[in-house]
């Protein structure tokens, strides 16, 4: 373990393999369903057969603009909003993983549709 708490990749490698959890080196070219599980063909075109594949979770906030613009955020650069999902420089709204930590696409649709109906209340009436 190191001194900010977190554990060396080297570390985690070989608590993995004594573990027996294999880790390819390639990356995923393609991935099907078939009758014997789950098969992943790796760059280079291994196949590898699995009963179950784990989708590994991820994401890199990419709110450098919005900060840059102003828009306060958490010390993991999740953008800071209200409600409306606006962020705290006014008419700038953010939705999904720039907001929320969960990287589902179901938070960021409902995400949206919040940020759309503000919006279309704060428009001006057509009164045509």
């Amino acid at each position: 373990m190191t001194l900010d708490g977190s554990v060396p990749e080297r570390d985690l490698c070989t608590e993995l393999e004594r573990a027996g959890v294999m880790r390819p080196l390639a990356s995923v070219s393609a991935i099907a369903h078939g009758p014997d599980g789950v098969t992943a063909t790796l760059v280079g075109g291994e196949h590898l057969t699995f009963d179950t594949l784990y989708p590994v979770l991820g994401c890199d906030v990419r709110s450098q603009f919005a900060v840059k613009l102003g828009a306060k955020h958490s010390n993991i650069g999740t953008l800071l909003v209200d409600p409306h999902q606006q962020t705290t420089v006014s008419g700038l709204y953010a939705i999904g993983d720039v907001v929320s930590d969960l990287h589902q696409l179901a938070v960021g649709t409902g995400h949206a549709a919040v940020t759309a109906t503000h919006v279309h209340h704060t428009l001006p009436r057509n009164l045509k």
